[in-house]
C-alpha cells in the first residue's frame, strides 16, 4: 500500500522491502528470525526458490492487529539484517492499530 524510497536509495530497495513484507506476512515471522532459523535448517533458504516474491533476510515484519495478520513490512537500504529489523521494529512500535 506504501513505499518510499530515497533519492539515492539504491534501485532494488522497493523490491527486496516488498519481498520482505511479503515473507514475513505468509510465513507468520520475522525474516530475521527466518534468516536464524535458516542457519540450522537449511531447508528453509529454499523457500526463496519457490517464489520470486520470497527473501529470506531481515528486515520484514509481519503486521497483526488484536490478533489477526493484517500484512506485512519491509525495511530495505540500512546496513545489514539486523539493522532493518530494528528500523521495522520501531515503526510498527509507532504505529496505532
Amino acid at each position: 500500500m506504501l513505499s518510499l524510497r530515497d533519492d539515492q536509495a539504491n534501485f532494488i530497495t522497493p523490491d527486496s522491502s516488498r519481498k520482505k513484507a511479503f515473507t514475513a506476512c505468509a510465513m507468520e515471522q520475522p525474516t530475521l528470525k527466518l534468516t536464524e532459523m535458516s542457519e540450522e535448517n537449511p531447508y528453509l533458504v529454499q523457500l526463496s526458490e519457490t517464489s520470486d516474491s520470497v527473501m529470506i533476510y531481515g528486515g520484514g515484519r509481519p503486521i497483526v492487529n488484536k490478533g489477526y495478520k493484517i500484512g506485512g513490512i519491509g525495511i530495505a537500504g540500512a546496513p545489514g539484517g539486523h539493522s532493518y529489523d530494528e528500523i521495522a521494529t520501531k515503526v510498527l512500535d509507532l504505529c496505532e492499530f
